[in-house]
């Protein structure tokens, strides 16, 4: 049985881009895109783990 965390993707689905971008454009003001996208690309990466991880969830759910 796969289990993971609700609150870990609570929390990641909370995420405000505006703070982010605001506390990273704070540190530098040298290429905020990358940075951006860089932001973007994990906040994808991580997405995409939740998602293999409901679907392994209802497989498990679906054998019982």
């Amino acid at each position: 049985v796969v289990r993971y965390s609700s609150t870990a993707l609570e929390r990641s689905s909370r995420l405000n881009i505006r703070e982010t971008f605001r506390s990273v454009s704070k540190k530098t003001s040298a290429a905020p895109n990358l940075y951006l996208r860089h932001y973007f690309f994990l906040e994808n990466t991580v997405q995409h783990w939740y998602h293999i991880a409901e679907e392994l969830h209802d497989r498990a759910e679906e054998a019982r």
